[in-house]
């Protein structure tokens, strides 16, 4: 096979894999991605507090992440594959040179946790990052207590790389925010697996 189909094959997959598919935010996502942003059990691991906000401003936010106009930012919803039912979200921003790095964040619904939707959106974002944007490295923020986070987080390859101790307050409990990263040469030993 050819380069150019190769490079086909390649852009077909993309944004699809076999559990979650990314595709352009549209009108009919927004309400349904503001309603999990203002459910407290959402809010509590993506949010430094816990406050409802007004639904337009949420789906503002939304679309914001999702404008997919500037080379150094791109948002999707997250969709089942098979039938194309909205997940979530996922982004990638503040992608600049000349330091090249891309700061990830997702939000996935209750209905589509735990089935490994979140970890093939982060890998498919990944390979987006790294492979069409010119990413060197991925970083992202995960609160301490989001032990379900964090071992996405680690077993995509991600290292933590710092910590602001105590810097959420949750439950009347403070909660440190880890800052985790991953190296374009760290992906590609893990993509190579």
């Amino acid at each position: 096979m050819g380069d150019f189909d190769e490079l086909r094959t390649w852009a077909a997959g993309l944004l699809r894999g076999e559990v979650a598919a990314l595709r352009a935010t549209v009108a009919e996502d927004l309400p349904i991605l503001a309603e999990w942003w203002n459910q407290p059990d959402v809010a509590l691991f993506q949010q430094p507090r816990i406050v409802q906000q007004p639904r337009a401003q949420v789906e503002e936010l939304f679309t914001t992440w999702s404008r997919n106009d500037s080379p150094g930012a791109v948002g999707y919803t997250v969709t089942r594959a098979h039938d194309g039912e909205v997940a979530g979200h996922v982004s990638l921003h503040s992608l600049t040179v000349p330091a090249r790095i891309a700061t990830l964040g997702i939000v996935l619904g209750p209905p589509a946790q735990g089935q490994g939707l979140g970890e093939e959106a982060v890998s498919l974002m990944l390979r987006l990052a790294f492979d069409e944007m010119g990413a060197r490295k991925v970083e992202l923020k995960v609160f301490s207590f989001n032990d379900r986070a964090k071992r996405l987080y680690d077993k995509l390859g991600f290292c933590v790389e710092g910590r602001r101790r105590e810097a959420v307050l949750h439950g009347g409990r403070f909660h440190d925010e880890i800052s985790m990263g991953l190296l374009e040469p760290e992906y590609r030993a893990w993509s190579q697996d």
